[in-house]
């Protein structure tokens, strides 16, 4: 029965021949295995017929990527896959992972806080003319049924490379900039029962939301953005921060005590945790050096004019600083138009 079904995919009944003239249409799915994409050509009577077919399996470390991250891979691999039949023509590109739309949509900019993975595919993309539309998960058999039953290999194309052989260099980038080591680092990562919960959801799936721990329902709104790269979680490629040395990734955030703006600014670039906005605001507060050089509130202006012995109208400014601060004494010189 398998040998007559390989018969029949492959047979004329079922491919058609590639043509100038007919549109393309390309779905892609991706599964915890493996990447299936298929191509297509919309006939005139609006039936698609398949013309060209690719999977492949994924590398232990690919298979370690968020659900975002795999499905844009498999985008990736059908575009180099079929890249001789695609490049300067307009095609459909079809997904049934709808984050993927805003980020990869051929009308909208990149999310600056996207994976830098992501970014790169996105610029990749670009280089193509394409419209990106959603379809439902069951009208996506055959790119489904190819990425759960994969050809066993896994050999990269340069595409996909762009958008993986760099990672660990941009992981150690931000490696430098930390206040812990990265020994210190994974060590805190494996003694956080939240992280590790969250990275084996990564890799195994996650569940439906009503079967999450309230601790672990700020991860699970952005498990589309989550992914881990030697055995660190990141999210949009900040380092996801264990709960045991937050206080030394806030001290890094406040060195030169910046404001509690610009310490989210230089967050947005490095960490996150949950409640992160929350922590970096209640630290500023707490900060001594930074509450001392506020101006203080309450102060009492208060003006009078006095005639000194040389003739000259001047006017004494009393500066009346409340709860125990120092008060000083002004004298100025009458200005025209003062009166």
């Amino acid at each position: 029965a398998f040998e007559v079904l390989k018969k029949k995919i492959a047979g004329a009944s079922t491919l058609v021949h590639y043509s100038l003239e007919l549109p393309l249409v390309i779905t892609t799915d991706a599964s915890l295995n493996g990447l299936g994409a298929v191509l297509f050509h919309r006939m005139p009577n609006g039936l698609e017929r398949p013309v060209a077919f690719a999977s492949r399996v994924l590398k232990s470390s690919e298979q370690r990527y968020s659900a975002l991250d795999r499905e844009a891979l498999g985008i990736i691999f059908a575009l180099k896959k079929f890249d001789q039949y695609i490049r300067g023509r307009k095609f459909i590109l079809k997904t049934d992972h709808k984050p993927l739309m805003q980020i990869l949509s051929e009308d909208k900019e990149v999310p600056k806080l996207a994976a830098n993975r992501l970014i790169r595919w996105a610029i990749i993309l670009r280089s193509y003319d394409y419209t990106i539309e959603h379809i439902k998960g069951r009208d996506n058999g055959p790119a489904d049924a190819l990425s759960r039953l994969p050809l066993q290999t896994v050999k990269l194309t340069g595409l996909e490379n762009m958008g993986g052989a760099r990672r660990a260099h941009l992981l150690h980038l931000r490696l430098q900039d930390t206040p812990v080591t990265t020994t210190e680092l994974k060590k805190a990562i494996v003694g956080d029962r939240n992280i590790q919960r969250v990275a084996r959801y990564v890799e195994l799936g996650w569940p439906e939301k009503k079967d999450i721990e309230p601790a672990i329902l700020p991860y699970f709104e952005k498990r589309n953005e989550i992914s881990i790269e030697e055995n660190i979680v990141m999210w949009n490629g900040r380092i996801v921060v264990p709960c045991s040395i937050k206080s030394s990734f806030l001290n890094m955030l406040h060195v030169g005590h910046p404001g509690i703006r610009a310490m989210k600014d230089i967050a947005q670039l490095h960490c996150w945790w949950p409640g992160i906005n929350q922590d970096i605001e209640r630290f500023a507060k707490n900060c001594h050096p930074c509450q001392q050089r506020r101006s203080p509130k309450n102060c009492q202006y208060i003006l009078g004019m006095y005639h000194l012995s040389l003739g000259q109208e001047c006017m004494l400014i009393s500066l009346g600083l409340s709860k125990g601060h120092t008060g000083c004494w002004l004298w100025t010189p009458l200005l025209n138009g003062w009166r």
